[in-house]
């Protein structure tokens, strides 16, 4: 059986990934979610890597936990050479990991940092459908406010500042006295 979108998650982020599998199926699309797809007896790990290629999307669900799962990371690199489209539904402010950021270097994350998810899930099966539908194959970059500037570092005051200011502040003072006299 063919499916539209792989949907890969971390048994943290199963909450998530059943809402997003939930309003990409209201929206017609089938999805392969383990464990809710895995037939009886089968292993977990080969049932996922299989589906991959039975899919056109791989949604993976971007947490803390994600970032650093090994298995996450052999799906991604299963779904890139498999030539999917990937969209990274980020749940949680994480930069994955070396390996998984490599496969996912191509796609452009839809920022659902900010709760409720539901709130983007919108977002998410409108993307989704675009690329089902063969329109665009890349993901478009969510409308987000971009980061505000980087706060400005403060140096360090040299050792020798406070020196030069007061032996400056001490010439300035004795050339006035100086020239007070001279004119007195």
């Amino acid at each position: 059986m063919s499916y539209d979108v792989f949907i890969s998650h971390c048994a943290s982020d199963r909450a998530a990934a059943e809402a997003a599998c939930a309003a990409l199926e209201r929206d017609g699309h089938l999805c392969w979610l383990a464990p809710h797809d895995l037939n009886a007896g089968e292993a977990p790990a080969e049932a996922s890597l299989a589906a991959i290629g039975r899919c056109k999307v791989f949604l993976l669900v971007l947490s803390g936990e994600s970032a650093r799962s090994k298995q996450v990371a052999r799906e991604a690199e299963r779904a890139r050479r498999a030539g999917l489209a990937i969209v990274p539904l980020q749940i949680d402010a994480v930069a994955p990991g070396d390996a998984l950021q490599y496969h996912l270097a191509d796609a452009a994350p839809l920022d659902a940092t900010q709760p409720p998810l539901a709130d983007h899930l919108g977002q998410l099966t409108a993307i989704i459908g675009r690329i089902l539908d063969g329109g665009e194959g890349a993901v478009p970059r969510p409308l987000t406010m971009p980061p505000g500037p980087l706060p400005r570092r403060r140096r360090p005051t040299p050792p020798w500042l406070p020196i030069a200011i007061a032996g400056a502040v001490g010439v300035l003072a004795i050339a006035v006295v100086a020239a007070v006299a001279a004119h007195g």
